[in-house]
C-alpha cells in the first residue's frame, strides 16, 4: 500500500530538537505516510541521528545533500516524495506536533474534500504559553467563500501584515498537484518571506480550505526570542527584492490583478522589517543610514506601496513611524529618528539579556524563517 501523506522534514544544525521532532511524527496515530528528511549538510550530528531513525522505522527516507538552504532542503524532500502520495505535510526540524496531527487534517479532508488542511499553530512564548494563529473562524470554504471571504484579507486586511491566512509552510495538509506547478516561483537563495512564494500561489490555485481548532492536532513552532534580538540578516533586501517581484508575476500569471494591492501593502510591511533589521546592522549606524537610503532611493515599488496602502490607520505607533521616516527620509528621519531607534533597539536588547539569565528559551537554529523581529515582541 503507498503512503497517502509525505512528510517533509528540512534539517539543519538542529540536533538538540530533531528527536523531539522525529518522536512526534512516528508517534502519530495515524500512520499511513511516509517521512522524507532531508539532511541539509548539517555540521553536526544530525544525519547521524536521522540515519539511526530510519534503521528502526521503514518509512523513513533520509536524503543527504550539500548545504543549500531551507527552501532548497524542502524542495528536495518534494522531488524525493513518493509519486503516489496525494498530500504534504512541512514540520521543521526545531518544531513538534500533537499525536493527531496529521490524522485530525485527513479526516477533515476525508470529509469535506478540501485541497488544502490548516490546523492552528502555537508559539512557545518566552513565557512557554502558547498563542493561536487564526485571524479568521475555523470552518470549511468553498470556492465560493475564498473568493468572498478570504481572498479580499489574504495578504492584508487593513493592518500591518495582518494576513487572513497563515502563510507559513507548516501546519498545513497540502494536496500536491498545487505544489509541484507553484515551484518555479521558489528560489533557494530567499531566506526571508520564502514561503510566500510557494503558499501564496497555491492559494490563489486551489478550490477549498478546510481549517482546524483542536488541542489534539496542533503544529507546536519554537521561538527564538534570543535570536530575534541580536540577529542581522545579510540577505533579507536580496530576499525581497527576489519575493515581491514574484508575486506580482503570480498575479500576472494566475489573472488575478485584485491581490495586488495586498501585495503592495505586504511589501510596505517588508520594507519596515528590512528597516529594523539594518538598525542591527553589525557595521554601525553610519552604514545603517546609508543602506536604508540606498533603499528608499529609486524604489519604484516602496513609492508605489506608499500611495497604495492606507497605513496611517495601521493600529502599531512605531510601524507607522518608520513608514513615515521612509516615505520622508529628511535629515531628521535619517539622523535623529533612526538613532533613537538603535538606542531603543540596543536597551530591549539589554532588557531582554538582564530577564533571561535565570531562564532557559529553547533556541530555534539556523535555517528559520521570521518576520517578527525585536520590536514585535515587547
Amino acid at each position: 500500500m503507498h503512503p497517502n501523506v509525505s512528510v517533509v522534514v528540512p534539517i539543519y544544525k538542529v540536533e538538540r530538537y530533531i528527536r523531539k521532532c522525529l518522536d512526534s511524527i512516528i508517534g502519530q496515530s495515524y500512520q499511513d505516510f511516509e517521512i522524507i528528511l532531508v539532511d541539509d549538510g548539517s555540521p553536526d550530528d544530525c544525519p547521524k541521528i536521522c540515519d539511526r531513525y530510519a534503521d528502526k522505522d521503514t518509512r523513513i527516507k533520509v536524503i543527504h545533500k550539500e548545504n543549500g538552504g531551507l527552501v532548497s532542503a524542502w524542495m528536495c524532500g518534494i522531488d524525493n516524495s513518493s509519486r503516489d502520495s496525494e498530500f504534504v505535510t512541512f514540520i521543521d526540524p526545531d518544531d513538534w506536533v500533537a499525536e493527531r496531527y496529521i490524522e485530525a487534517m485527513v479526516e477533515i479532508q476525508k470529509k469535506t474534500d478540501a485541497d488544502i488542511v490548516l490546523v492552528e499553530t502555537k508559539k512557545e512564548n518566552q513565557e512557554h504559553e502558547y498563542k493561536g494563529s487564526f485571524k479568521i473562524p475555523v470552518s470549511f470554504y468553498d470556492e465560493r467563500s475564498l473568493i468572498n471571504d478570504i481572498y479580499p484579507i489574504m495578504l492584508n486586511s487593513g493592518d500591518f501584515e495582518s494576513r487572513s491566512v497563515p502563510i507559513s509552510r507548516c501546519g498545513k495538509l497540502i494536496r500536491k498537484q498545487f505544489v509541484y506547478p507553484n515551484l518555479k516561483y521558489c528560489s533557494a537563495s530567499v531566506t526571508y518571506a520564502e514561503d510566500l512564494n510557494i503558499i501564496f500561489p497555491i492559494l490563489l490555485d486551489i478550490r477549498s480550505m478546510a481549517l482546524i481548532d483542536d488541542a489534539d492536532s496542533v503544529y507546536f513552532y519554537r521561538m527564538n526570542l534570543s535570536s530575534m534580538l541580536n540577529s542581522y540578516d545579510r540577505n533579507m533586501l536580496k530576499s525581497i527584492e527576489h519575493v515581491y517581484p514574484s508575486l506580482l508575476q503570480i498575479c500576472k500569471d494566475k489573472a488575478k490583478a485584485e491581490f495586488i494591492p495586498q501585495v503592495y501593502a505586504d511589501y510596505l510591511a517588508a520594507s519596515v522589517q528590512y528597516f529594523k533589521n539594518e538598525l542591527q546592522n553589525p557595521g554601525g549606524l553610519k552604514e545603517a543610514r546609508k543602506n536604508i537610503r540606498n533603499f528608499i532611493t529609486s524604489n519604484d515599488l516602496l513609492k508605489k506601496s506608499l500611495q497604495m496602502t492606507d497605513w496611517k490607520r495601521y493600529s502599531r505607533r512605531l510601524n507607522k513611524m518608520i513608514i513615515w521616516a521612509m516615505s520622508d527620509y529628511g535629515h531628521f528621519n535619517r539622523y535623529i529618528l533612526t538613532g533613537l531607534l538603535c538606542i531603543l533597539k540596543k536597551y530591549k536588547v539589554w532588557k531582554f539579556q538582564m530577564t533571561q539569565k535565570s531562564t532557559d528559551i529553547p533556541e530555534k537554529e539556523q535555517g528559520e524563517s521570521c518576520h517578527e523581529k525585536i520590536f514585535d515582541h515587547q
